[in-house]
């Protein structure tokens, strides 16, 4: 009995077309577990046809048509294991299951091995990758196959039929390039008769070095067309079934169980399973020009939003250049969830230059990050998201999940996602009670408000007003109190007037802050002896200022447990004190000129709900000391000092705060890193504004050298013309007459929103005297 078992399966050599006819006679063989296995008793004959007399191929790697030609059913034939199982336009798919040590199949073999991928919950290619880097799966006992799969590369090949396997795999690419399963799925590749050959000596052990030559490492052949790039991404995305959960899909469905609504990113090679898996969600993409955008708009997002911000890379140089931004979210305390593809698990720290492998990624990324993780499958993937967002809650700031391409690409089984709900720590009743006891005893309290206050901002103005104390912010901390609050002293401790402020305190309640070099004048602020910090993070007690008592606690959560036991006011006139040392420090940096005016106009020209991002620039400095936020979290100044960080910030900002405005205060170097990414905001949507307050120049380094050497150098900058880059960029463009035009040009570029928007200022400020 005879049975055509492939008809139409295409190759291309040298840029020939080649129609493969492959005839097995079957010897009466039945539909039957015997029959499906690779029978050795049954021989095998190939009919091939001339290149010559080959008809084309056509798109979709199938065609019709028949060809004569000679055939030999001898047994040992030079033509024995040709014989290749290929229906459904899916060749590839089957040809390593097809091919065995004697060169013969059962005829259903195809039935089989798709129930048996249906069955194992996987797609038909990644169920025959999975035959190439373990095959004992699938004659293991009580696995899920029934598809025997015999030492497929085992040392019984011949020098022959080594050869045979070469020329299938090969010849059995062109069905991919025509995409048969509606998009390419690739799985199996070229490898070099060597690897194979080497795979005979050594045995099924050698599955590795025969995985990782098939993912693109061999040798180039003449004969074989495909790209080496191209052949790679045809093999990473083995699992793009419709219906069929991978690795990729089950992030991304993490993402939404955690309440993820926007990620930034930049699609690379690796990582394009996720992208494709976000296709379908409600998940916002913002896709930006350069990766370090990516990563700094997340810490936007989270620093000005009320959810984690989270970005995505591809692997090695992409990652890489993000890690400024993680820098920020660490020093800024920025809940920010990194995911980054890497290269297959196998490969990682082989260093056999696959594409984008980087010495170290992992360890990089583990030192900067708060928590890190590289999950082998699907499950443990998902869970890694579950416990980045534990700890994001829990320890504010980046976190890193590297994602091998591999486990993108597996099969993952259909579960609920893991959303473990966390308490923020409430304060020991305890630690309270000795706190309360403090204050108590305390003549003169004063509050010291960092960026951990944004989301208690009531709390701390209520417990201010009970204690009657002075609030101090820091940089971050801006809008725990309003501007024009009566306790609000501000953020400057530079001026003698503000120094005596503290000096003359008696208790500082430290709330969600770690003493920063800035925030406390390079730490030379004389502190009284009594200090409470209160954190979620312990090692920063005691790191600057010896503390008396260190609460482990949310902020919010601290301030109600005081107030619901409320502690006595001091004796001081909080009111009082304030007011004296906001008039001394009006007298004491009031002979500032422009750069005081600047602040002025500023603070007059935002609507209440407006949102200042500050980029490294003199002006930011200013703006830093200064510049009084109306709200909680207003102000969003960048704690690790990375310049060209202004404008991604904003994207983030925008993208979480879209009905409030925002400006991004840039000086024209450090724009000039980033500004591309105002078509980023354009195409986005995110009505950004850019005020760029131009002197041609990186004039703090200006300033610097100046004060220090008496000369300058390297800090000349030739400034571009930016109402052309306003422009290219498709932005609104607007000019400000000196500083006392800035106000008109920020109201005009505010009350329209349709789009970003670029307002420049032509002026050189002097940098602040504290700050050189």
């Amino acid at each position: 009995m005879v049975k055509v078992l492939i008809a139409g399966l295409l190759g291309t050599v040298a840029g020939i077309a080649v129609m493969v006819v492959v005839i097995v006679i079957a010897g009466g063989a039945t539909d039957n577990a015997s029959s499906v296995g690779l029978n050795p008793g049954v021989s095998t004959a190939a009919v091939s046809t001339p290149a010559s007399s080959a008809p084309s191929s056509t798109p979709g790697g199938s065609s019709g048509g028949s060809s004569g030609g000679s055939s030999s059913g001898a047994t040992g034939d030079a033509n024995a294991g040709k014989a290749v199982f290929a229906s459904n336009g899916c060749g590839s798919c089957h040809t390593l299951t097809a091919a065995n040590a004697t060169g013969t199949i059962g005829p259903d073999l195809d039935k089989v091995v798709s129930g048996d991928a249906k069955k194992a919950g996987m797609p038909e290619a990644a169920f025959i990758q999975q035959s190439i880097t373990d095959p004992a799966a699938f004659t293991a006992s009580g696995g899920p196959w029934t598809t025997p799969m015999p030492t497929t590369f085992g040392s019984s090949l011949s020098s022959s039929q080594i050869d045979d396997l070469v020329a299938l795999i090969e010849s059995s690419q062109s069905s991919y390039r025509g995409g048969t399963h509606g998009s390419p799925t690739g799985a199996l590749l070229p490898v070099s008769r060597s690897v194979v050959a080497r795979r005979r000596e050594h045995g099924l052990a050698d599955a590795v070095e025969l995985e990782a030559r098939a993912f693109g490492d061999s040798s180039p052949r003449s004969d074989f067309p495909p790209p080496r790039r191209v052949r790679w991404c045809r093999a990473m995305n083995v699992a793009s079934e419709p219906g069929v959960r991978t690795g990729a899909g089950a992030l991304v469905a993490a993402l939404e169980a955690h309440g993820v609504d926007v990620v930034f990113g930049l699609p690379g090679i690796h990582a394009l399973p996720v992208w494709d898996a976000l296709i379908p969600s409600p998940i916002r993409r913002i896709v930006v020009r350069h990766e370090q955008a990516a990563g700094f708009g997340a810490v936007g997002y989270a620093r000005t939003g009320d959810r984690p911000g989270v970005y995505l890379t591809s692997t090695g140089p992409g990652a890489f250049n993000s890690l400024a931004a993680l820098s920020e979210a660490d020093a800024s305390s920025a809940p920010v969830l990194h995911l980054t593809s890497q290269i297959p698990t196998h490969l990682v720290g082989a260093g056999r230059g696959y594409l984008h492998e980087s010495r170290g990624q992992s360890q990089a990324f583990a030192a900067v990050s708060r928590f890190h993780a590289r999950p082998t499958s699907p499950e443990a993937l998902v869970e890694a998201v579950d416990e980045a967002f534990r700890h994001m809650a829990l320890d504010p700031g980046p976190v890193t999940i590297e994602v091998a391409t591999d486990v993108m690409a597996a099969a993952a089984a259909p579960a609920a996602e893991r959303v473990t709900r966390v308490s923020l720590p409430a304060p020991d009743p305890e630690g309270v009670a000795r706190v309360r006891a403090l204050i108590d005893a305390a003549e003169a309290p004063l509050i010291w408000a960092g960026g951990g206050t944004r989301r208690a901002a009531a709390d701390v103005r209520a417990l201010a007003e009970l204690l009657d104390a002075p609030v101090l912010t820091t940089y971050n901390g801006k809008g725990a109190l309003p501007s024009g609050h009566a306790l609000h002293a501000g953020s400057s401790v530079e001026e003698p007037s503000m120094r005596q402020l503290v000096e003359r305190s008696d208790l500082v309640l430290a709330l969600g802050t770690r003493f920063s070099q800035e925030a406390t004048a390079d730490w030379g602020l004389p502190m009284p002896a009594a200090i409470v910090q209160v954190d979620l993070d312990p090692g920063r007690f005691g790191r600057t200022f010896a503390v008396s008592e260190g609460i482990v606690a949310d902020v919010g959560l601290f301030c109600r447990a005081l107030l619901a036991d409320p502690p006595s006011a001091g004796a001081r006139n909080g009111e009082a004190a304030v007011r004296a040392a906001l008039q001394g420090r009006a007298s004491e940096v009031g002979a500032q000129g422009a750069e005081v005016e600047l602040m002025r106009v500023l603070h007059d020209a935002l609507p209440d709900d407006a949102i200042v991002v500050a980029d490294m620039t003199i002006a930011a400095y200013w703006a830093a000391l200064y510049l009084d936020a109306k709200r909680p979290g207003a102000f969003v100044y960048p704690s690790s000092g990375a310049l060209g960080c202004g404008i991604p910030l904003a994207l983030g900002t925008v993208a979480a705060n879209p009905d409030r405005p925002t400006v991004a205060l840039c000086g024209d170097g450090g724009f000039l890193m980033a500004g591309h990414e105002l078509l980023t905001a354009r195409a986005e949507g995110l009505p950004l504004i850019a005020l760029v307050v131009n002197d041609s120049a990186y004039g703090i380094l200006r300033n610097y050298q100046e004060t220090m050497f008496g000369r300058t150098v390297a800090v000349d900058l030739n400034a571009p013309d930016f109402e052309g880059i306003a422009r290219a960029c498709g932005v609104r463009y607007l000019r400000a007459d000196g500083v006392g035009g800035l106000g008109g040009a920020l109201a005009d570029a505010i009350a329209d929103r349709s789009g970003p928007a670029l307002v420049e200022l032509q002026t050189a400020l002097r940098a602040p005297g504290q700050s050189v």
